[in-house]
């Protein structure tokens, strides 16, 4: 016998199916804009310290190399190197991104904000060459010579470049985050959608369900009194050869007032007579086996 699987049999597996798919969509928009806020919440501060940091490290070389050449003992022309040599790392961490034992920088990825890193790292290479030319002309050179205008003017334009460098990515920052507010409202908006379309999913497989049930229902009803008002006798029998109902032409034909009793008993019950539940007998056991066979015999005797 060949079965066929109903839309209705289906319905369920579609409605689960659609509504993985819906929180899968929620699950990926969310996460998303979590990832974004993230990022933008590490990178920004960074890049803002490493542009700060950039302008105090060769701020701080530029006022070590004056305590030098006046003759501070406490200071070291190591110290001056050492400064510059930060502030170039500070620019290399975000034109490529780095990290040290206090800080982890993430490279910009802007592209006017990398070409004005870019600018800036001659800038400094000039000015680390201003830098040793000036201390070793100390000793020969006096105050306002060629040396000094050139290393004063190096460093003057070198603080221009990092504060124009700080406003662009300022600039850049404030439009990034304008933009992540407008996806924080798209996102708002798909899961507001689709928690909408998830209710009204569940809300249409319901009310189908209660459709089907109640058509279940009727049908069991117009079968039930179809077969309560038939003449004929008819019962049902589980493969265990036990009697789960009989109508009630059948309770009259065996002239018993109530056959409850006898549901969950073998069949025939003993309502039968004794001859009739032999040949009765029989024949369930030849349904048992998959065959057809008809029966004629008294209920009573």
């Amino acid at each position: 016998m060949k079965t066929t699987r109903s839309k209705s049999d289906d319905a369920p597996v579609r409605v689960y199916l659609t509504l993985a798919i819906a929180m899968v969509l929620l699950i990926g928009t969310m996460a998303y804009v979590w990832q974004v806020g993230n990022r933008m919440g590490h990178t920004h501060p960074q890049q803002i310290d490493a542009v700060m940091l950039l302008k105090m490290e060769i701020t701080t070389s530029h006022l070590w190399l004056e305590e030098v050449l006046v003759g501070d003992r406490l200071e070291s022309i190591d110290s001056v190197w050492q400064h510059v040599d930060k502030a170039d790392w500070y620019a290399r961490a975000l034109s490529e991104g780095g990290h040290n034992s206090e800080w982890t920088f993430a490279p910009v990825s802007d592209p006017k904000v990398l070409e004005d890193v870019r600018r800036l790292r001659p800038e400094l290479a000039e000015f680390r060459h201003l830098t040793e030319q000036r201390y070793k002309a100390r000793t020969t050179s006096a105050s306002g010579m060629e040396i000094d205008q050139r290393y004063h003017e190096a460093f003057e334009n070198i603080l221009e470049s990092v504060d124009g460098l700080e406003s662009r990515i300022q600039l850049v920052q404030r439009a990034q985050l304008r933009a992540f507010h407008q996806l924080q409202a798209l996102a708002v908006s798909v899961t507001f959608l689709l928690v909408v379309f998830m209710v009204c999913v569940v809300r249409r497989y319901v009310a189908n369900r209660k459709i089907v049930e109640k058509a279940l229902r009727d049908s069991e009803t117009k079968s039930r009194n179809l077969v309560e008002g038939s003449p004929v006798c008819t019962k049902i029998i589980d493969l265990d050869s036990k009697l789960q109902y009989m109508s009630a032409a059948g309770q009259d034909m065996l002239k018993v007032p109530d056959v409850t009793p006898y549901y969950g008993c073998e069949y025939p019950p003993a309502a039968y007579p004794e001859a009739a539940r032999a040949v009765l007998t029989k024949a369930v056991e030849q349904a048992k086996a998959g065959k057809i066979s008809c029966v004629e015999c008294p209920v009573f005797d």
